[in-house]
């Protein structure tokens, strides 16, 4: 089984004598998870069979929508979400909030499984934990929490990570629910708009029908963007269009531009804004 969680991070005014008017604002996406395609946002790693983010509960009601994140429920396995976010320039504080519910099969305190939120670098390097949930700190309904976050982070990219990891024996659920992110920055900073242009790896990927990037823009700019087999051929076209400053999706359904679905084999979804090219890769598997 799984559990659900929610996230919410605040950005708080640094201690002056005079605090600088100041504003929070949700910075993850599809923090409830109820936007289709399901997992919009965030990135899963798991058992196949039993993706993280589903309507499939072990008889628990979701917090809100139908919707949660389970995670763990599954002997000797690790599974986990994570989305890569970025925090605005001026953020003075970060703040993860949501709901959670853990449920378990352990008997006593012993800690045998744990589900950690973690925020890291894109690379995965350790930044902090922000939580630990176990086997022994179980709830018989939707707990509420809000955790401020030691670093600010401010302008940089981070990942938001829940991983849950069950032993050989019983298992734990853990079930997160309408988490929110939130950043706190002065009024006049604009929460939209990201430190600098980038365009962050695909989920799913492997996939069997197609994918998601998302393209951070710093400003607005002329967008070109499509899928490319690995000769250098346009294999399907994504946008040719003008974004604004922000982040914004690009979807593709694992199609060419006839509509056919691709071949298996290895693709880059490139996309040029602001000057700069960005490509990522993505393995297509039928």
């Amino acid at each position: 089984m799984k559990r659900s969680f929610a996230v919410m991070i605040v950005l708080a005014g640094a201690a002056v004598l005079i605090p600088a008017p100041a504003h929070a604002v949700d910075i993850l996406v599809n923090g409830n998870f109820e936007s289709m395609p399901v997992g919009t946002g965030w990135t899963q790693v798991s058992n196949p069979t039993y993706p993280p983010i589903t309507n499939e509960t072990p008889g628990l009601p979701p917090q809100s929508g139908v919707y949660v994140a389970w995670m763990g429920g599954i002997t000797d396995d690790t599974n986990m979400i994570y989305q890569d976010v970025a925090v605005p320039v001026g953020t003075t504080q970060l703040t993860f909030s949501g709901y959670a519910w853990v449920t378990t099969q352990e008997l006593g305190v012993i800690v045998y499984d744990t589900c950690t939120l973690q925020l890291l670098t894109t690379a995965n390097g350790p930044l902090e934990t922000l939580r630990t949930w176990t086997n022994a700190n179980t709830n018989t309904s939707w707990t509420a929490f809000s955790i401020p976050a030691s670093g600010t982070y401010a302008g940089t990219t981070i990942r938001v990570r829940i991983r849950a990891i069950n032993d050989a024996s019983y298992v734990t659920n853990f079930l997160f629910d309408t988490c929110a992110l939130e950043a706190t920055v002065p009024v006049g900073v604009s929460p939209s708009s990201p430190a600098f242009s980038q365009l962050r790896p695909a989920g799913p990927n492997p996939t069997r029908a197609g994918s998601h990037w998302r393209l951070d823009l710093a400003a607005s700019s002329s967008v070109s963007a499509g899928i490319y087999d690995m000769s250098g051929r346009l294999v399907h076209r994504l946008a040719e269009q003008s974004f604004p400053a922000g982040s914004h999706d690009l979807g593709w359904d694992g199609t060419d531009a006839d509509g056919r679905f691709v071949a298996s084999g290895v693709y880059l979804c490139v996309a040029s804004a602001d000057g700069h090219r960005f490509q990522q890769r993505i393995a297509v598997i039928r």
